[in-house]
């Protein structure tokens, strides 16, 4: 899922694939955004199968 609202991008990304390492893939994710979308706000919320369901991720879902 994404949402932009004025210039910041909102990313909920959702994978059954079990990460080694969240924090890895998430700064992986953001520096290559940065550089293909230049100096933008991203918020990035990342769900693998192994985190715990979160009421952020319902509100990210439904938003």
């Amino acid at each position: 899922m994404i949402r932009s609202d004025g210039g910041d991008i909102d990313l909920l990304i959702e994978t059954d694939t079990v990460l080694p390492s969240r924090a890895k893939v998430l700064c992986q994710l953001h520096g290559a955004l940065t550089f293909a979308l230049g100096d933008r706000k991203l918020d990035i919320l990342l769900k693998d199968v192994r985190t715990q369901d979160a009421p952020v991720f319902n509100i990210a879902k439904r938003t």
